[in-house]
């Protein structure tokens, strides 16, 4: 996930997927022999043209999906280092920056909102040892 600071408050970058017609933070499949980091830095600039740096590993989480398959989440945490003007594309139509709390209440998966909220804390806790919000 990728979150920056504006002004004096946190933005979660939130992407909407056309065919679910739904509201998720940028995610996708890992491709052979590439890391979860990188899978989530190539989804961020893939699905919302926003390049990303070296994250900070958020959250993990495990689940069987109404078929039975194994289903896993490697939530990072990342900051933006550039972004390009965002286009749609045939799986995601819009791209936005949003407080937590409208991010909380516009993503549709309860796994996604925790980890909003766990990010939250993890940068509140980063700008408390270094002062400031860093990116």
């Amino acid at each position: 996930m990728v979150v920056r600071p504006d002004q004096a408050e946190l933005r979660v970058l939130l992407v909407h997927r056309r065919r679910q017609d739904d509201w998720t933070l940028p995610k996708g499949r890992v491709r052979a022999g590439e890391s979860s980091q990188a899978a989530a830095r190539r989804e961020a600039w893939e699905e919302a043209a926003v390049r990303c740096g070296q994250g900070q590993r958020l959250a993990e989480v495990a689940w069987r999906d109404r078929r039975g398959r194994q289903r896993r989440i490697r939530y990072w945490l990342l900051a933006p280092v550039a972004e390009s003007e965002f286009e749609p594309t045939d799986e995601i139509s819009e791209a936005d920056w949003l407080s937590p709390p409208e991010a909380d209440t516009r993503v549709s998966s309860p796994r996604d909102r925790q980890a909003i909220r766990q990010a939250v804390t993890a940068r509140v806790a980063a700008s408390s040892r270094h002062g400031a919000i860093d990116t």
